[in-house]
């Protein structure tokens, strides 16, 4: 889920285009916003607790002790093999045929290339960002009262209107401005609302 920061989930809805949000009823005190709860597959985990550490160690060395050599471990033991008959007395290089030999490590090297190259989703991303809305209707609504010296006859407090999106981009670029929006899950929204705001976010939001 996306969430902003600062000031999350309060942003005007008027880049997606909704008048409907921009404008209210005339003479009402409550200013109209909207928020949207963008939603990714997910790609990142929370931390382990020490039982789950401990339960996932344990497993896999029980897994280790079962498992079958794996055909890059086959391959690591024909290369030491090969390399220990290099460097006896009786090798012959006709022995091994005129083909190219690529070893384990040679392909090891190329992995460890590969994911040098690879750029991971980061957790903070551009505010622009493509994104497919589930229906025009709101999926959750949170009405706050701006603070006494803010008030007047006219302005007495804001109504927000909750909107669902899933992400459409691929690539993700990180935010131009530090600490605006970040990528987190429901248990971390607590971190980041408050207690009356998180109460209505978490009617709607499902944590899957």
């Amino acid at each position: 889920m996306a969430a902003p920061v600062s000031r999350l989930m309060t942003r005007v809805f008027r880049a997606v285009g909704c008048r409907g949000l921009a404008t209210g009823v005339a003479g009402s005190p409550w200013r109209l916003h909207g928020a949207v709860c963008l939603k990714r597959p997910a790609v990142l985990s929370g931390s382990r607790s020490a039982v789950q550490q401990e339960v996932d160690e344990l497993l896999q060395q029980i897994d280790m002790e079962k498992s079958l050599y794996s055909d890059h471990e086959l391959h690591l033991t024909m290369d030491a093999e090969r390399l220990r008959r290099m460097q006896s007395d009786a090798y012959d290089s006709d022995d091994e045929g005129q083909q190219d030999i690529v070893t384990a490590q040679d392909l090891e090297d190329k992995w460890e290339q590969k994911w040098r190259e690879m750029q991971l989703a980061p957790k903070i991303t551009e505010k622009h960002i493509e994104a497919l809305f589930l229906g025009n209707a709101p999926c959750g609504f949170y009405k706050y009262k701006f603070p006494k010296m803010m008030r007047s006859e006219d302005v007495m407090g804001a109504k927000v209107f909750f909107f669902k999106a899933l992400l459409k981009s691929q690539s993700l670029l990180p935010n131009k401005k530090k600490g605006e929006y970040v990528w987190v899950s429901k248990d971390e929204l607590k971190d980041y609302l408050k207690p009356a705001y998180l109460s209505e976010v978490n009617k709607f939001v499902i944590d899957i």
